[in-house]
């Protein structure tokens, strides 16, 4: 019997992120205790007696789902300073521009030639 998992409008449930960003549940979650990705939690009207953190559904926003594909993407070391950075890039500018950071500008992501992973569901 599947239950119908009612999410806030304009976010949305792990299982959406996980298709639109092409990536593995292990990599959401090391992602999100990293804090490299932020989710919300919801209320889905059930009743729960677990202890703290556990039975906790998680919501994604739109920018969270375009870091998560950005970072899968790019290739970026997740726990590295480029990924945080980018992580920010995207939240601010979405999928534009190019990053430029390191020592000497050493390291150049250009986001333009990444598709935006939900205009590709169109």
């Amino acid at each position: 019997m599947r239950i119908a998992v009612r999410v806030p409008v304009g976010s949305y449930t792990s299982s959406e992120v996980l298709r639109l960003a092409g990536i593995t549940y292990r990599q959401l979650d090391y992602w999100a205790g990293l804090g490299l990705i932020r989710w919300d939690s919801y209320d889905d009207g059930s009743v729960r007696e677990a202890g703290p953190g556990s039975g906790r559904r998680r919501c994604w926003s739109t920018a969270e789902v375009r870091v998560a594909y950005a970072v899968r993407a790019t290739d970026v070391q997740p726990s590295s300073l480029l990924a945080r950075r980018l992580a920010d890039h995207v939240r601010q500018w979405g999928l534009h521009g190019s990053i430029v950071t390191g020592v000497r500008g050493c390291w150049r992501l250009n986001l333009e030639a990444l598709p935006d992973p939900l205009e590709l569901e169109l």
